[in-house]
């Protein structure tokens, strides 16, 4: 049957999308400090998000898909086929799902705000060195 399959490769999908966030929780890519200047690693840092949102957007776009492949397909069966397990799985997996896009949502938040930290810093950084010059 069409919607099992689906509803399969969706869980599978979900196990390996929460696997992914929990054991990457907020690693985003981080430059060698010691070779590149502050302006450099701040702007390969914003690369660096804007790449991670985007697979986060493609994770989240691909969960959905997946969600709605497998409701068209139960939609499709005939209702001699339409029982309470696949209600029930379907219903599980979609609880399933939005868990694990709110923890999809959760990793991107903490990467922004380490990008934060890092304007945070680099405007630190930026403020000591100019208040330590002379005017002239």
């Amino acid at each position: 049957m069409k919607a099992w399959s689906y509803m399969d490769d969706l869980q599978e999908l979900l196990e390996q999308e929460k696997s992914n966030c929990l054991t990457n929780r907020g690693a985003a890519h981080h430059v060698d400090r010691s070779k590149s200047p502050m302006e450099d690693r701040m702007s390969q840092s914003w690369k660096d998000l804007s790449w991670q949102i985007k697979q986060g957007e493609d994770k989240i776009n691909s969960i959905l898909s997946d969600l709605a492949k497998s409701e068209s397909s139960m939609k499709e069966l005939p209702a001699s086929k339409k029982d309470d397990r696949i209600h029930a799985r379907f219903s599980s997996l979609r609880a399933e799902a939005y868990s694990v896009m709110n923890l999809i949502m959760d990793c991107m938040k903490i990467n922004c705000d380490e990008k934060q930290s890092c304007i945070s810093v680099y405007l630190h950084q930026l403020e000591l060195a100019t208040s330590s010059q002379p005017l002239s």
